[in-house]
């Protein structure tokens, strides 16, 4: 558990990173968790706790976290993929109120003064919570999240285009709606009272949903494009993987799938269930356009490739 010393002048700040699997991306390049630790060892904020929340399998994970990141709590939680019910851990492992908490997606390598910024300007502003400006992992003048708006009907409308460039046009600090939890600062005291994030919310739009009940505690939610990051965006690469699964295994239980991908007539009869019997890529990008939408493509392209009966 995470107790906070006394004595100092800058206010305690937790980054609290998720980490499920790094080694499973497909599509990535090379070395890229080693940038994202390296990024966190480099923040120059001077009263820093990093706890590092290691989903799945943890394998090898734990040391090498410790090489980059000699003073980072590493703790391994068993409570299901969902990144809210895992951030939420904090809740339970650092006692008190008093700071914030900097939640992280595993595919964010952060500029070394990123989290300094981000504090500085909840000060200046008088926020709850405020996020960085957050670039292509390959191609930094390209943008990815400055903040999201949403509208009547609860639509999420990203504030950058796709493949929109870099031009500082989105460089003031503002109000935005929502921001993403690839990262985002938040009060200490603030996330506590609303409840964290909402652990019903599986995969994808915790971060609205947190930010838009902080509205509703009357909480500024801004972004301070100072604070800069770069980001993978890891979902593309995944699915890829996942569809690889039951192209490879044994179809339902009824032995290995014949070259129709239907299960074999030998063993047991065939489940009742039709969908058991086929390989089903099934996309969902929360960011739309903005979340990669090659590897989209190249996913699709991968589960033709293996044979997906469905697509």
């Amino acid at each position: 558990m995470l107790v906070e010393p006394a004595g100092q002048l800058a206010p305690p700040v937790v980054a609290v990173m998720v980490v499920h699997e790094p080694d499973r991306v497909v599509s990535a390049p090379t070395g890229w968790f080693d940038e994202v630790l390296a990024g966190l060892a480099r923040q120059d904020y001077a009263n820093l706790r990093i706890l590092v929340l290691l989903v799945g399998d943890a394998d090898e994970l734990p040391a090498r976290i410790a090489a980059a990141v000699p003073k980072a709590f590493v703790r391994a939680v068993d409570v299901g993929d969902s990144f809210g019910r895992t951030a939420n851990q904090v809740l339970r492992l650092v006692e008190g109120d008093n700071g914030f908490f900097c939640f992280l997606h595993d595919d964010v390598a952060l500029e070394p003064d990123a989290i300094r910024v981000l504090v500085e300007e909840m000060y200046r502003s008088n926020a709850g919570l405020v996020g960085p400006k957050l670039v292509d992992w390959d191609d930094p003048t390209v943008l990815r999240h400055v903040g999201y708006g949403v509208d009547r009907f609860g639509e999420v409308d990203p504030l950058v285009e796709p493949g929109e460039t870099d031009q500082e046009q989105h460089d003031a600090v503002r109000d935005v709606f929502a921001l993403s939890s690839a990262c985002l600062l938040v009060r200490a005291d603030l996330f506590r009272s609303i409840g964290g994030f909402d652990e019903d919310i599986s995969f994808h739009g915790e971060d609205v949903d947190l930010c838009w009940r902080a509205h509703h505690h009357g909480a500024r939610v801004l972004v301070a494009p100072s604070a800069k990051g770069r980001h993978l965006g890891r979902l593309a690469g995944l699915v890829v993987l996942l569809l690889a699964a039951p192209a490879l295994a044994p179809v339902a239980s009824t032995g290995q799938p014949s070259s129709t991908g239907q299960p074999s007539s030998a063993g047991q009869a065939p489940s009742a269930n039709p969908w058991l019997g086929r390989r089903v890529l099934s996309i969902a990008h929360a960011g739309g356009e903005n979340e990669a939408p090659h590897e989209t493509l190249f996913a699709y392209k991968r589960a033709h490739a293996l044979g997906t009966d469905v697509l």
